[in-house]
């Protein structure tokens, strides 16, 4: 069954009224698991900003907003070849060449690390949404993927990334922080 936002709104504000903290979390993991099984595009980040703010008193729906928005990391050389864009509100990210066998940076693998500082951030509170496309490269075939936060969390997000980042370096291989 697919989880339509009235359904993500109701469940959300049902779960923001329990006023015991223990129970509270044990009913977001449970909503969050439920969710995630039926609907793999469920944000467990975006549904716990969600509960917070409707907890603080906000309206939840007006400041959850993602933006596409670009910055040029690097001009690249006279051709423009190596020249890199990023989205601004971007907080870590990966370069992903495929799933071909002799590719240096497989989509799984690169996947799975994404996903796991997607995972840490939403478990903090911060709602992140993955972005993808070339964002400019001279290697036609690789893409990038970002992590991009909504401006009103960046600079705590930035900040939590960066720490993830660093707590995972030693597990990690093709996760880096965004400039």
């Amino acid at each position: 069954m697919v989880l339509t936002k009235k359904d993500f709104i109701k469940q959300a504000e049902r779960i923001a009224q329990i006023k015991d903290m223990m129970t509270r979390e044990t009913k977001i993991k449970e909503a969050i698991v439920s969710n995630t099984k039926s609907n793999p595009q469920f944000n467990e980040g975006i549904f716990r900003s969600f509960i917070d703010k409707r907890r603080s008193g906000k309206e939840p729906s007006k400041i959850i907003k993602f933006s596409a928005k670009t910055k040029v990391t690097n001009k690249g050389d006279a051709w423009g070849r190596g020249r890199i864009e990023q989205p601004v509100y971007a907080v870590a990210g990966v370069n992903d060449t495929g799933s071909w066998s002799d590719s240096p940076c497989p989509s799984v693998d690169v996947k799975k690390e994404l996903d796991m500082i997607k995972k840490e951030l939403a478990q903090a509170g911060v709602p992140t949404k993955e972005f993808g496309g070339s964002y400019g490269s001279s290697n036609v075939f690789m893409g990038r993927r970002w992590l991009v936060a909504p401006k009103n969390d960046f600079p705590k997000a930035k900040k939590l990334a960066n720490k993830l980042l660093k707590k995972h370096e030693k597990e990690t291989e093709y996760i880096y922080g965004a400039d």
